[in-house]
């Protein structure tokens, strides 16, 4: 009873498999693909239940599962092969074979299923020969064997293609049958299977001159160099990228234009990575053109991370970059408010000697280093523009005016302004708006509208932003009479200027900076009201209140699901603004999170200060590990060798309050290797460590340094 039982609830579960197959049929596009597989699976061996299928239904699925796995569609067409289907014709065996040479595997499998289509009397066509080719040639099967297959293909009048006579040339190549490869490579070229407008390499040039010790290694590289440009024109990427390989195996200086091409491929596909490794081990010279195109494409995409990668690959190999690329560089990464980097990249272009004239790369510095408070970066800059005796132009002293603005001395701007005068510069309606912003970010509010009736006097029309910032200087007051004003300014000018979405980002930062929570609602929805969409700032300004009023959590629940909603791409300057709040936090769970935000996507903080204090956070919450990451990210990308230092001192202190002398010491070691300029804190902390140590010698080493620094 039992048995009968068990049978029949095995017959029902088969009758289950088959029901739920053909009814998956009807929307296969919809379905998983490990699910549909799996159901499959189970009768898949089995003949009988496998045999419910129509062939169509099986073609059905084979096509389903080509797309998203091929193995899944090889299992199944070897499955009904071995069975011995009747319903299989020469399409299902031509499909096999053009699956095995997608996989470029089963080789054995191929050859069975090509004898099979024989002796079942289907006459193998161009394509089923090409296919097997492929496989049984890049699996190294017998060379008789691919020999015959050949000369099976000739007795038809068929023609090898230039991917099936690549591979067999690599495949010469590969048992040092150079000569056999050559004849092959020449009969491509007589029968047009090339490139047209052949990039030929200078070593094949060379060798026509009568070079006789660069034969064999000439006819490497001409091939290799052909057949990559041969699989790039026909979108084989992945075969261009294996010969590339193959081709550096032997020769490590490609010609620079195979080197363009290679990398201009990857960058169509937005492949960095690989790109940065071919660069890597390429070691031709005169590519500074390359590189900087790779690393205007990450600017372009905001990869920060692999462009900083490729800019280490350029300084460990000493590529020297034109006096041009560096002032787009340094400008892009301006633009993209990236203080850290774009100022690495100036010191490196200044200590080549480069920018020697370039005012408007210094104003695009000094801005960027302002709008950040570097104030340090910022009398760098000053001083190198005064050593290279470069005359400050407009632009220069509305920065200069900006600069007073974050040192909080206002009056400093009005003398400015008096200077552009002295100079006799012409002041335009930019500089009124530098000084109209300066008194607002200060919150003089008299001073600001001074200098706005200053540009109507002069003719110049203010747009919305001089309000804007009018507005600002108001809502600064604690005062809400005074905060109106910035409404009243606004409706006196509606019939002149129309608001925009910073106009009402003025109003919200006002009233929510003083707790005025139900005049920023009704802005809020004003904003809505008027059709404007939130952007960046609006959100900002929302974090910063809801950090202050609410505390961190929330705030950073609310950054993650607003950005999410409303479809916002944080910039530099929003995960600097959330890494400053991370850190004001105290929470290694926030801290760590943002940092790695900012790390994965290679952005560096703009305020270098901070990585000091992760390192004293981590430091005393003895993760080692995070602190040594950022010491070798301050050293690796050479970011501020002050902080550097700083944070080494700091770490030597936590390691010596936890009684880790080795590692204290290791960091000292560090900076010798390295040639940095210790500074008194390190020396205190050395001479704190030894002291703890009680090693005398290294103490009194230490002591020596010191007196040779004094």
């Amino acid at each position: 009873m039992i048995k009968e039982r068990t049978i029949q609830w095995k017959n029902r579960m088969d009758d289950v498999y088959i029901r739920t197959i053909k009814r998956k049929l009807s929307s296969l596009e919809k379905q998983d693909i490990e699910r549909v597989y799996s159901i499959i699976e189970k009768i898949l061996y089995k003949p009988d239940l496998l045999k419910n299928l129509s062939i169509l239904e099986v073609r059905k699925l084979v096509k389903f599962f080509i797309k998203k796995n091929p193995l899944y569609a090889i299992n199944i067409l070897e499955a009904i092969r071995d069975y011995e289907w009747e319903g299989l014709d020469h399409q299902d065996y031509s499909m096999m074979l053009k699956l095995y040479s997608i996989i470029e595997d089963h080789h054995i499998g191929a050859m069975y299923t090509f004898e099979i289509l024989k002796t079942q009397g289907f006459n193998p066509s161009l394509e089923d020969y090409l296919n097997l080719l492929r496989v049984i040639i890049i699996k190294c099967v017998n060379l008789q064997k691919v020999l015959n297959y050949i000369e099976e293909m000739k007795s038809k009048d068929y023609q090898l293609d230039h991917y099936v006579n690549s591979l067999f040339i690599d495949r010469l190549i590969g048992i040092n049958n150079i000569t056999g490869a050559g004849e092959i490579f020449m009969n491509m070229i007589e029968k047009g299977q090339t490139t047209h407008g052949l990039i030929l390499p200078d070593i094949f040039k060379k060798q026509q001159e009568n070079d006789k010790s660069l034969e064999d290694l000439s006819l490497y590289v001409t091939i290799y160099s052909v057949l990559i440009q041969n699989f790039i024109n026909h979108d084989n990427f992945n075969k261009a990228i294996e010969f590339y390989w193959k081709l550096l195996n032997k020769y490590l200086t490609p010609d620079i234009k195979i080197v363009e091409i290679m990398i201009f491929s990857c960058l169509v596909r937005n492949d960095i990575k690989i790109a940065q490794k071919l660069l890597f081990y390429t070691q031709t010279s005169k590519i500074n053109h390359i590189y900087y195109n790779m690393m205007n494409h990450c600017i372009k995409n905001r990869n920060f991370k692999d462009l900083f990668k490729l800019y280490e690959i350029s300084w460990y190999k000493d590529i020297t970059f034109t006096e041009r690329e560096y002032h787009n560089l340094i400008y892009s990464l301006c633009m993209e408010d990236c203080a850290t980097d774009a100022f690495r990249i100036y010191k490196d272009a200044r200590s080549k000697g480069l920018l020697l004239n370039d005012i408007f790369i210094f104003n695009k510095l000094l801005r960027v280093m302002i709008k950040y408070e570097r104030i340090k970066e910022v009398k760098y800059i000053k001083k190198d523009m005064e050593n290279l005796r470069m005359k400050p132009n407009i632009e220069t002293y509305r920065i200069m005016i900006q600069l007073a603005s974050i040192q909080r001395v206002p009056e400093k701007a009005e003398m400015i302004f008096q200077e552009i005068y002295q100079e006799r510069l012409p002041i335009d309606y930019t500089t009124y708006s530098s000084l109209i912003k300066c008194f607002a970010d200060s919150g003089n509010l008299g001073k600001a509208k001074r200098a706005l009736n200053l540009m109507f006097q002069s003719d110049f029309k203010p747009t919305i932003n001089d309000y804007n910032n009018l507005i600002r200087a108001a809502g600064k007051s604690t005062n809400y009479e005074i905060k109106n004003i910035g409404i009243i300014i606004l409706r006196d000018n509606r019939k002149q200027i129309e608001p925009n979405i910073d106009t009402y980002n003025c109003f919200l930062e006002s009233y929510l900076s003083s707790n005025f929570l139900s005049v920023a609602k009704k802005i809020y929805k004003t904003i809505i009201k008027d059709g404007f969409k939130f952007n960046l700032e609006t959100f900002h300004i929302f974090f910063k209140h809801c950090y202050k009023m609410r505390g961190y959590k929330e705030a950073f629940e609310f950054f993650y699901d607003q950005l999410e909603y409303n479809e916002l791409k944080p910039t530099v300057y929003t995960w600097n603004l959330l890494m400053n709040k991370a850190i004001e936090t105290k929470s290694s769970e926030i801290i760590n999170k943002i940092y790695k935000e900012l790390y994965n996507r290679g952005i560096k903080l703009n305020n270098t200060l901070l990585y000091f204090k992760l390192v004293s956070f981590w430091g005393y919450e003895k993760e080692y590990d995070k602190v040594e990451n950022i010491i070798d990210h301050l050293r690796i990308g050479r970011i501020d060798d002050e902080v550097l230092i700083d944070s080494i001192s700091e770490f030597i202190n936590i390691y010596i309050i936890h009684k880790h002398y080795d590692k204290a010491d290791n960091l000292w070691n560090l900076v010798q290797y390295e040639k940095l300029i210790p500074n008194e804190n390190l020396y205190n902390s050395l001479i704190k460590l030894y002291t703890r140590m009680k090693d005398n010698d290294k103490l009194q080493n230490i002591y020596k340094k010191i007196n040779i620094c004094k």
